[in-house]
Order: C-alpha cells, then sequence, then structure tokens
C-alpha cells in the first residue's frame, strides 16, 4: 500500500488476502491441506472468527494476553473464541523470553 495514502477496505483486504496466500505458502509449499480455505473479512475480530466457526473444523489463534488487566494470560479475541466457537479452539502462546511463537 502507499505510504501516506488512507487505503479502501477493498486494498486492506487485498493486501490482506495477499499476506495470508504467503504465509501458507511458506508454510505448505506447494501441498496446502486440501481443505483449507483462505478467507479475508473485515470487522470485529472474535464474532467473524466465532462465525466462521460454523463451518471450521478447527480454529487457531495466537494468545496475546499480557498480565494486565487482573493478569489476564489470553487476549480478548483468545477469549471469546474459547468461550463461543463451535468447533475445537487451539490458543498457541509465546515464550516469555523471546516473545516467538511457543511450539
Amino acid at each position: 500500500l502507499p505510504v501516506g495514502s488512507f487505503p479502501e477496505k477493498g486494498q486492506l483486504e487485498d493486501e490482506a488476502k495477499r499476506l495470508v496466500v504467503q504465509a501458507a505458502e511458506r508454510a505448505f509449499g506447494t501441498n496446502p491441506p486440501p481443505r483449507m480455505d483462505i478467507i479475508v473479512r473485515y470487522g470485529p475480530t472474535a464474532k467473524i472468527l466465532v462465525e466462521e466457526s460454523r463451518t471450521a473444523q478447527m480454529l487457531v489463534v495466537r494468545r496475546r494476553g499480557r498480565g494486565g488487566f487482573l493478569g489476564q494470560v489470553m487476549g480478548s479475541v483468545s477469549s471469546v473464541c474459547s468461550a463461543h466457537a463451535h468447533c475445537p479452539v487451539v490458543v498457541a502462546g509465546e515464550d516469555e523470553e523471546d516473545g516467538v511463537p511457543a511450539r
């Protein structure tokens, strides 16, 4: 996206899809899982993920809680998804020392 411009919703969605496709190619190469879909939707993150979970086999979200308000260990999106998703939810954390996603 051009620096200093205010992108339209369509431009944001196109760029987001490009980045997700690129990440999937890095992760899976030329052999993505046969039923993997890449969908980009604009709106409230937790609400959209819960809606999409109706047709999903599994939802994977990243934990971003930083121990702020009441010592939360999960962020609000992962908490809402864990409580309301219509499929199993995996909440991936990160190593506290270096901020690298845990494996």
